[in-house]
């Protein structure tokens, strides 16, 4: 455990020199985690593997640690949207089909 703390400090340091030449404030090695929790949901990973990748001892720790995208949520809502207008559509059918 102590190794791989140390082996953690090495590299946000390193990352955080680096960010800084390139001109990004306040971003960390740590920050990393959170743009590789958001790309796994982005790209359908569902909560479970999420959890797995990141050694998260609770599914909320991971859900702090991603986020969506508006357009995913967007896509979301059109997704609803159609499954209900389909929905209907199919009761209209069987209802004028039942007279």
């Amino acid at each position: 455990e102590e190794v791989n703390q140390k082996l953690v400090i090495k590299y946000s340091s390193h990352f955080s020199r680096l960010f800084k030449k390139l001109g990004i404030e306040r971003f960390t090695f740590h920050n990393l985690r959170h743009c590789f929790a958001s790309f796994l949901s982005d790209c359908g990973a569902d909560a479970f593997t999420t959890q797995s990748f990141l050694g998260h001892a609770s599914l909320s720790q991971t859900a702090h640690y991603t986020h969506k995208r508006m357009s995913a949520k967007h896509d979301t809502i059109e997704g609803v949207e159609k499954y209900i207008m389909d929905m209907a559509e199919e009761v209209k059918i069987t209802a004028i089909n039942s007279i």
